[in-house]
């Protein structure tokens, strides 16, 4: 068996089983702002989001590149009114990743996703922060990458 820690919690992973490990992270709720706010959107506070998600690898055989491309299409697929804003490759943890930042419409609200993609060790790690696509999201951007700045693996 291998040990995780999550958190305050560690634990024994049985033999054969797989570490898919997902960290959410909840921003402070927030009212919508009314210039932005789809017609018929209710009037429920919104929460910044920041995911993690940790999916084992036995190769590397998938790129970065290749991954990003199919996560673009991914999103089409989910939202057809996707656009990608932003594409960088920066470093994350000492690790290559690449970032995507995108619009899309989640009916009721207007959306903007940051989205970063790195191997780290054994696994591949996609981490995506969403905020409601206002004047808000160039402030939630930042607390994203700060938090995933901050990322060590050990």
């Amino acid at each position: 068996m291998t040990r995780a820690t999550f958190h305050h919690i560690t634990l024994d992973i049985p033999d054969g089983w797989e570490d898919g490990t997902l960290v959410t992270l909840l921003g402070p709720e927030q009212k919508a702002l009314d210039l932005m706010r789809h017609k018929g959107a209710s009037e429920a506070p919104e929460r910044p989001s920041l995911i993690m998600k940790r999916v084992e690898v036995t190769s590397r055989e998938v790129s970065l590149d290749e991954f990003a491309a199919a996560q673009e299409e991914v999103m089409r697929s989910m939202a057809p009114d996707t656009k990608t804003l932003a594409k960088e490759t920066v470093k994350i943890a000492g690790q290559d990743a690449q970032t995507r930042e995108f619009a899309f419409t989640a009916p009721p609200r207007a959306l903007r996703q940051w989205q970063a993609y790195l191997y780290a060790g054994d696994a591949f790690y996609v981490i995506c922060g969403t905020a409601t696509n206002d004047s808000r999201f160039d402030a939630h951007k930042k607390i994203f990458v700060a938090v995933v700045e901050s990322l060590s693996f050990v």
